[in-house]
């Protein structure tokens, strides 16, 4: 038996332009208030559904405007003791939205603004809810492309995630991005 070499595929280039900050705000600490106490988040969601799990209990998701069926949908994924209308997630659906997607924040377990039914909760190693989110969107939006976003213990679920399947989680999405992820939860 022989292999068939695979054609070789260039990944899409892109450059990033050097950061520039605002001359009336030198170093970080200024530029992290300001990100703070300075950004105005504007309304988000749309419209907000609820969806039970497979143990009983529920979740809820916020959807943000969705102008073109066919556009890239992004599953936005909050951090610790955050939730879909914290002002990063906001600002997050806003950007996206702003080149062409639309947003699905998902509010983990006890995070949506009251109790959940089940006396289980949302943690860093627990993908299951994800995974039960992602093959709803699959499959109310079949060929839509599908993406996620996590944030901090977030981006620690989503990129754990995509560590445990074979695929490395290619089945679920199309795109996967984890930002300011805690590589090391003991010492975080």
């Amino acid at each position: 038996m022989t292999e068939t070499p695979m054609p070789s595929q260039k990944p899409p280039s892109f450059s990033l332009a050097p950061f520039r900050p605002a001359w009336w705000l030198p170093g970080g600490h200024l530029q992290t208030l300001a990100g703070k106490y300075l950004r105005r988040p504007g309304p988000f969601p749309t419209r907000t559904e609820r969806i039970d799990t497979p143990d009983g209990d529920f979740l809820i998701l916020d959807f943000g405007p969705d102008r073109d069926p066919s556009a890239p949908l992004v599953l936005l994924l909050h951090g610790l003791e955050g939730f879909t209308r914290r002002p990063y997630m906001v600002q997050a659906a806003q950007a996206l939205t702003a080149r062409g997607m639309a947003t699905v924040g998902l509010n983990f377990r006890s995070c949506s603004g009251g109790p959940n039914l089940c006396p289980r909760l949302y943690h860093s190693g627990d993908t299951e809810d994800v995974v039960h989110v992602l093959r709803i969107l699959k499959g109310e939006w079949p060929g839509r492309p599908l993406g996620a976003v996590g944030f901090s213990l977030g981006g620690n679920v989503l990129l754990k995630l995509m560590g445990e399947r074979e695929d490395g989680g290619r089945g679920l999405l199309e795109a996967a991005v984890g930002i300011s992820v805690p590589y090391d939860l003991a010492a975080g």
